[in-house]
């Protein structure tokens, strides 16, 4: 099976979407996987769904889950397409948040470790700051904080705004045992 049809398949990536290539380097530690749209394709309009062609493109990368031991990152031109009603937009990918530097795998796996360990634990294990794996909390949970029960935390401060010890929910992994 070709490489790239195995990565294509295995990030359950759709047409038009595709992987290029890779590049792997051993001694940096990462796999690079170049994701790409196929040529003439239509992306609908994040307003309306309207169906555009691409405008032009934005190069831009996200982390991924690791390979192996291995840091992985998508990189792709993501089109702004033309929309006759809205202008010029940004087209959503759909393997990313929008503003996110992570892939939706990656902050899931955030997500599944925040509720067991310390976020500082967390950002150490994954190799990413604390403020980015906060920044995943605060817009994956919609604004809610998810931590581990801390009986002597009052306030959780993050991003130059303070939360009450009452916004703060914990939510289990798994349910618990009653």
């Amino acid at each position: 099976m070709d490489t790239n049809l195995l990565f294509t398949t295995a990030l359950g990536l759709q047409p038009p979407w595709e992987v290029k290539s890779l590049e792997f380097n051993v001694s940096e530690h990462r796999l690079d996987i170049l994701v790409d749209f196929q040529r003439g394709a239509s992306f609908p309009c994040p307003v309306c769904g309207t169906p555009s062609k691409a405008h032009d493109t934005e190069e831009r990368t996200w982390r991924h889950l690791d390979f192996f031991q291995h840091a992985a990152y998508l990189t792709a031109r993501v089109p702004r397409c033309k929309c006759d009603e809205h202008g010029i937009k940004t087209v959503d990918v759909p393997w990313a948040r929008k503003g996110s530097g992570f892939t939706l795998m990656f902050e899931a796996l955030i997500m599944i470790l925040v509720r067991e360990m310390p976020v500082n634990a967390v950002a150490r294990l994954v190799g990413e700051y604390d403020t980015r794996i906060w920044g995943v909390c605060a817009n994956v949970g919609n604004g809610i904080v998810y931590a581990s029960p801390r009986p002597n935390i009052n306030r959780i401060i993050m991003s130059g705004f303070m939360f009450p010890k009452p916004a703060v929910k914990r939510i289990p992994a798994f349910p618990m045992p009653t």
